[in-house]
């Protein structure tokens, strides 16, 4: 029976469905080494380009079908965001979506069925920009899971009966432990969603889930595998674990030394120099295996799984050939369906189309569908519902949102002032004469001792407060995030906080205000983005990740290449979702602000007294006139390190 193949990439979730007595005429794939993976092991024609500029009519012209002759279209298009910072870019992002390209491909050759795959997060993606022609749509808007109801509703329009779930992989004879979203469409009657034929413990009728040990076992002694080594500073401790053990079997002392900053971070941190357990199905394949916080090391072998063993637990076959350099094969293998899943699902159809299905299996299923609840269609239909409701009271949602902001504010600004009189508390003469400019004083014709340290206090004070106030804001940001989109610090390098919002996951950086770089502090801030995006995406991730600089005040908002940033209500709004946080936070910031700062001004007269006194003794002459070549010695002059 004549199928399309569309987001076609290594071919596993065609192979499946090959395997179920389909035929692939036509695969559609812009991924250069995945085209030559299937030109490599395969005689389909391809279509190496993006969907986008892909008319339907050459999809079935390459194919030499007419639309009448297409029993199936099949494809897991990456779920991207249905929005992006700014109006008219989010409408042209809303109709290049790649899931609206595949709702295309269908609704124009109508073939009697359709199976969409993707990744859990489609059920919780949220449509925001939406176009005039999807207006119908704005009653659901931000809220979660619109991306699916709409999706649903369109093919629903079109004639399509839909059933969908959450499928694991493992249920369904794969050793793997890997969730993935299964949309059934038929012009017809709905078609039920495939029983696991695999459990746990084997009971119901299902055998055992398949192992590690099922797929790679007789691997273990292989010489000639292909592997990326694992990384160097995780050698030594990888050495002192065994088998199904991970970071928290290491020693207390050794294990905080081995995570380093990632200790501290919330959540089970499972992946972390993890060796898997061959007898248990595999955790779910990563587009990398080293990274730090999804390593995949073998069993018993000091190195990670190697492609070989990458396709063996996807099922491919042992000849199936992969194309381009090794980073390229992990990912081409780790953003696979594994076959097995494929089969169940295209069995289900074929099984469907001769007649030989129970139509009332679902109801006689034992067998959970994944390990998440409200992840079948009545049910998530349900929970869809209950999400409208709710949005209903969304204005007394937002006002419990800011009276937790403000609790928070009020209970942790002492932290800002503390951190000022602590400040102020370290500082040392010398420090002040050593940071900023004699010559500047000099020229605005400052020659009193007291006039000069008050200067130099006042103007260094300012500068940390800046910062010290920047720490504490990041801080409020955090916690508002975390509230609104469960967002988290993050242990990357530069980032501060990492969040999903409408399907797509979020790093950022949050600064105070808008004036904070230099071309080299932001050419830094920019790297940072970029490893922070590719080490999300060599995790397994195939949500679009976006960068974010982030200001808690101004009004300058600007695009590259790497990252969006934006400032003052902008910001706020985007990690609340509320147009009058960013001043509704102002008033709860003066909570015993004006004892706080009598406590500071004591401490900081204090200080300038002190320093007054020390300075008129070491840097002032006999007559009271400043010694500016002294105060020019510490802060300019050469200085030598003593050689033993």
């Amino acid at each position: 029976m004549n199928t399309v193949s569309l987001f076609s990439g290594a071919m596993g979730l065609d192979l499946g469905i090959e395997k179920a007595g389909f035929e692939i005429k036509v695969c559609v794939e812009m991924d250069k080494w995945a085209v030559e993976t299937i030109k490599a092991n395969t005689n389909i024609p391809v279509i190496d380009r993006d969907i986008n500029s892909v008319p339907t009519e050459e999809i079935l012209s390459t194919a030499g079908l007419d639309k009448r002759d297409v029993t199936l279209v099949v494809g897991g298009p990456p779920c991207q965001a249905f929005s992006t910072a700014g109006k008219q870019r989010g409408l042209a992002d809303f109709r290049g979506n790649v899931i609206l390209q595949y709702l295309r491909v269908v609704s124009e050759i109508r073939p009697p069925y359709f199976i969409l795959e993707n990744v859990r997060g489609l059920m919780s993606a949220k449509l925001n920009q939406i176009p005039l022609e999807y207006e119908e749509y704005n009653s659901i808007k931000s809220i979660k899971g619109s991306v699916l109801q709409f999706i649903t509703t369109e093919f629903k329009k079109i004639g399509y009966n839909i059933s969908y779930a959450l499928l694991d992989s493992a249920n369904y004879g794969v050793p793997e432990r890997r969730e993935r979203m299964v949309v059934i469409g038929h012009l017809g009657d709905r078609v039920p969603i495939p029983s696991p034929t695999h459990s746990k413990e084997g009971g119901f009728n299902t055998k055992p889930w398949l192992t590690l040990r099922d797929a790679i076992g007789d691997l273990e002694n292989r010489e000639d595998l292909n592997y990326i080594p694992l990384r160097p500073q995780c050698l030594p401790y990888m050495k002192m674990l065994h088998e199904g053990q991970n970071w928290r079997n290491l020693p207390a002392d050794i294990a905080r030394e081995a995570m380093g900053k990632a200790y501290d971070l919330s959540g089970g941190k499972t992946g972390f120099l993890r060796r898997l357990k061959y007898d248990e199905p595999s955790p779910t394949l990563v587009t990398s295996p080293t990274m730090p916080a999804t390593l995949l090391c073998h069993p018993t072998q000091l190195r990670p799984l190697a492609i070989e063993e990458y396709a063996r637990i996807q099922q491919f076959p042992d000849n199936w050939q992969f194309k381009g350099r090794i980073e390229t094969i992990y990912k081409q293998i780790g953003n696979a369906v594994p076959v097995g899943l494929g089969y169940a699902v295209g069995h289900q159809v074929m099984e469907y189309i001769y007649g030989r299905i129970n139509m009332n299996e679902e109801a006689q299923n034992r067998i959970p569908y994944s390990r998440y609840k409200h992840t079948k269609d009545e049910e998530f239909s349900l929970l869809f519902e209950s999400r409208k409701e709710n949005k209903k009271g969304k204005n007394t949602v937002m006002d419990n949102l800011i009276n937790k902001v403000e609790g928070y504010v009020r209970d942790n600004i002492s932290q800002f002032h503390e951190a000022r009189i602590n400040k102020l508390k370290k500082l040392k003469l010398e420090e002040l004469l050593k940071k900023k400019n004699p010559y500047m004083y000099k020229a605005k014709n400052i020659n009193a001792a007291d006039q000069l340290v008050r200067g130099l206090a006042s103007a260094f004070m300012s500068s940390a407060e800046e910062t010290m106030f920047g720490d504490w804001l990041e801080g409020l940001a955090i916690f508002v995030a975390k509230e609104v989109y469960d967002g988290r610090k993050s242990s990357a390098d530069g980032i501060d906080l990492e969040m999903d919002k409408d399907g797509c996951h979020y790093v950022i950086s949050i600064k105070s205000g808008p004036k904070w770089s230099n071309s080299t502090s932001l050419k830094k801030q920019m790297e940072n983005f970029r490893k922070a995006i590719k080490i999300y995406h060599t995790s397994g991730n195939k949500n679009v990740c976006l960068a974010i600089e982030g200001c808690c005040y101004g009004t300058e908002h600007s695009e590259n290449d790497t990252r969006t940033k934006i400032c003052g209500q902008e910001f706020w709004r985007f990690i609340s979702g509320s147009d009058t946080l960013y001043t509704d936070i102002i008033e709860p910031m003066g909570t015993d602000a004006k004892i706080k700062n009598e406590l500071y001004q004591k401490e900081y007269d204090a200080m300038i007294t002190k320093f007054i006194v020390e300075f008129a003794s070491k840097y002032c002459d006999e007559n009271g006139c400043i010694e500016w070549d002294k105060i020019l010695r510490i802060n300019s002059g050469i200085t030598y390190k003593k050689t033993k």
